[in-house]
């Protein structure tokens, strides 16, 4: 991870960058941390709640996927609601899987991409079913929401990449930030900014926490 272009983006950003998990790169699928969704389970870990959306102008198609990089500690990642006449399929793996045209591919970069750790699980979710066009232009269409487990207590700042369709055909990418699981007591801790966990708490996702940088 580059971990100062992550400290600086948090730091400006506040609870703007951070709910600003709905703020992709560009129309696409949108996922966002619920409020109040990062709570104890009882197991010494957090659990995570998200939900996933399409903003306007867009299409959901078979095969088209969002992946959540570097979530610490993964048990479990099952979904929750589901709006969609299709069914989300998760899966989990130590890198990627990205889109063609998102960070780590051979076609580029997209801006605001924080690493892909090698040692550390994602959880990626792939739609199968009929296709759901977005052409509500005043707030995103809601498609599902979920839920992931971790066993660690750390909440972290980290990309997610997604795939999906525009309305006249070809595939496009985004990526976004949320918080996920860490360890704190991994190496490398260093507090997170106190404008960031004072957003968050005014958000009522988290009250307290620190930031690790990942493993290379």
């Amino acid at each position: 991870m580059k971990f100062g272009r992550l400290l600086v983006a948090a730091a400006v950003g506040g609870a703007g960058f951070l709910f600003g998990a709905g703020n992709a790169h560009a129309n696409s699928i949108v996922v966002s941390n619920l409020p109040g969704g990062i709570v104890a389970n009882g197991s010494g870990g957090n659990t995570f709640d998200y939900s996933v959306s399409l903003t306007a102008a867009n299409q959901l198609k078979s095969g088209d996927f969002f992946t959540i990089f570097d979530f610490e500690g993964l048990l479990s990642a099952t979904v929750l609601t589901n709006l969609t006449a299709g069914t989300w399929a998760f899966s989990s793996a130590m890198g990627g899987p990205a889109p063609a045209s998102a960070p780590g591919s051979t076609q580029g970069a997209l801006p605001g991409f924080l690493g892909d750790s090698s040692v550390v699980e994602n959880i990626t979710f792939t739609y199968t079913g009929s296709t759901v066009t977005a052409l509500d232009f005043t707030a995103p269409t809601p498609l599902f929401t979920f839920q992931a487990v971790s066993k660690f207590l750390g909440v972290n700042v980290d990309s997610y990449v997604a795939q999906d369709h525009v309305l006249s055909g070809p595939v496009t990418s985004n990526v976004g930030q949320v918080l996920v699981a860490f360890d704190p007591a991994g190496p490398q801790t260093l507090p997170l900014p106190g404008a960031v966990w004072g957003g968050m708490a005014l958000m009522g996702l988290v009250a307290g926490g620190k930031l690790r940088r990942k493993p290379a």
